[in-house]
């Protein structure tokens, strides 16, 4: 029984806790309206007798007014794309794609180009081996006559 009492002891009273949680917000709503009166009053005329511009949401009545976003392409009734319009913005992108390619050098450096021939030469001794093995087994299965062999 005591842990009980010792929990309830732990929260407070609900009327308490509304009646301080009123307080408060009647505070916040008061603070902020001064807040507002400021920025009015500075947004007015500066020291020079200029207009002061504020970009800020603007409220009233409990409504807050902003500036429209702006509405994507695929709202409402732009919903389905355009066919010019999407051929229009693929040939853009393709030019630009071209364009970026032709600009980027894969071997800009020295050792890029050295790294690339090596692996070229590489490649083409790996691609003439497979081509001897493979005319090797065509002779094996006597399918392949080579021009030497016909001559003779």
């Amino acid at each position: 029984k005591a842990e009980v009492k010792a929990a309830k002891s732990f929260y407070r009273k609900p009327a308490e806790l509304q009646q301080e949680i009123d307080e408060w917000m009647a505070n916040f709503d008061a603070r902020e309206e001064e807040k507002q009166r400021q920025l009015e009053q500075e947004a007015l005329v500066d020291e020079d007798g200029f207009q002061k511009v504020v970009s800020r949401v603007t409220k009233s009545d409990g409504f807050s007014i902003r500036s429209a976003p702006k509405p994507g392409l695929k709202v409402g009734a732009f919903s389905e794309p355009i066919s010019g319009v999407k051929a229009l913005s693929e040939g853009k992108k393709d030019r630009r794609t071209k364009k970026k390619k032709e600009r980027e050098k894969v071997d800009f450096y020295k050792f890029q180009q050295r790294e690339q021939r090596m692996q070229e030469v590489v490649q083409m001794r790996k691609d003439k081996k497979h081509d001897e093995e493979k005319v090797e087994q065509m002779r094996k299965a006597k399918r392949f006559k080579s021009i030497d062999a016909t001559a003779k």
